[in-house]
């Protein structure tokens, strides 16, 4: 039976993804003296940090609770009624309140431990993009939006919150605002926590980038307490998606974004938020089916993104390459990628290496003008009477190589 193969493109494409997220300035260089004492420090220094937060908290909201102006258990389900929405606005408020303090005590300790810049945790060498923050949300509104449509066509649990003619318009109105808010917050702390500075912290303890992704999924979805295996795995490939996306980008805007449309679509379309967190039958296994259809497009829209910042970069002078801190990948992988290709085929153009065929000799020059490979290099086509040396045309964001 023969083998089932890729083009030797895709391999080279896969392969050179690898790398990138191997090199991703969020983990690369991360290499603290005493790894193991900084991590129980660390550890303990958040623990500390989230406890004071709380009481904090705890202690700014109990005059207002006196008062009557806020219910004594902000996160008890909202009754049902007309004026429901009302409260769920109190709770989705205090909930993004809550984790921000959180996730604001966890960056706080990690920065302290670690010594290294706030910046370093979420987006190193750059400034914040609100692209792909943007494209994020976007992307994840459309996939988060269909998927709770057909979850309710699945199993109908009454028309969404901002559609249900049961509530006011004002209230309605009210909660899109409150929960846009409180979501956002929640899903920059959540995001900030696992896929900034788990991702970083673990980076310094393994180089392992499938060990990376899964420690980040698992802890990520085993936090939420949801005791359904299938929700458990659900969230774990939204964790694993993430964390790749914030390895390839070099940043947690993405994760961000689709983290919070992915909150704002289950409180706008599928229920009010403190009834979606209440156990209900167990989720078909099925539905998993779903869920990976969703995460595959959110991945290969990660994916376009990252190219789409190499061909821009391809555009800009070596200088501001290196400012907007992309990270630089060092030429020995490359190198190692290029010689284990056994061939590569573009437009039937092959390039045979020698160790397939050693009386052909070195590879001959191959590709074609106007085609890119996921390096986001430009391949230029070499005269039939005029023989170079192969030759990756690029800026600094990834230096030149001749294979000779």
């Amino acid at each position: 039976m023969s083998r089932v193969e890729f083009p030797g493109f895709i391999q080279f494409a896969f392969r050179v993804a690898i790398e990138q997220a191997r090199n991703s300035p969020l983990i690369a260089e991360v290499q603290p003296a005493a790894p193991w004492k900084r991590l129980i420090a660390f550890i303990a220094l958040s623990a500390l940090l989230m406890a004071t937060a709380m009481v904090a908290a705890i202690l700014l909201t109990l005059p207002f609770e006196s008062a009557g102006l806020l219910p004594s258990d902000l996160f008890a389900v909202a009754p049902e009624g007309p004026n429901r929405l009302w409260d769920e606005n109190v709770s989705v408020l205090a909930l993004g309140l809550m984790l921000g303090l959180m996730g604001g005590a966890i960056l706080l300790a990690a920065k302290i431990v670690y010594r290294a810049p706030v910046a370093a945790f979420l987006w190193p060498g750059r400034r914040l993009s609100w692209r792909q923050l943007g494209i994020g949300f976007a992307v994840m509104s459309v996939v988060g939006g269909v998927s709770v449509l057909v979850y309710n066509l699945i199993d109908p649990i009454g028309p969404p919150p901002i559609f249900n003619p049961a509530y006011s318009i004002e209230s309605r109105l009210t909660y899109i605002l409150a929960a846009s808010v409180g979501l956002l917050v929640a899903a920059a702390a959540e995001e900030v926590a696992f896929r900034g500075v788990l991702l970083r912290v673990t980076g310094g303890l393994t180089r392992s980038l499938i060990l990376l992704c899964l420690i980040n999924a698992l802890i990520f979805s085993a936090v939420h307490l949801d005791p359904d295996p299938v929700a458990f795995v659900a969230r774990a490939l939204s964790g694993l998606v993430w964390t790749w996306a914030a390895l390839r980008l070099g940043g947690i805007e993405f994760a961000i974004g689709a983290h919070w449309a992915n909150n704002l679509a289950i409180a706008l379309l599928g229920e009010p938020l403190s009834g979606a967190g209440l156990p209900a039958e167990a989720i078909p296994v099925s539905a998993l089916a779903l869920e990976f259809v969703s995460l595959v497009v959110v991945l290969a829209a990660a994916e376009r993104l990252d190219r789409d910042h190499d061909h821009a970069a391809r555009l800009q002078p070596p200088e501001q390459v290196g400012a907007a801190g992309r990270a630089e990948l060092p030429l020995g992988p490359i190198r190692r990628i290029i010689g284990r290709q056994r061939s590569l085929d573009f437009n039937g153009v092959a390039a045979v290496d020698a160790e397939r065929h050693p009386a052909r000799g070195p590879a001959a020059p191959f590709a074609m003008a106007g085609v890119h490979s996921a390096l986001g290099v430009a391949v230029k086509r070499t005269a039939p009477h005029r023989q170079r040396p192969f030759n990756w045309v690029s800026t600094s964001a990834m230096p030149c190589v001749s294979a000779q």
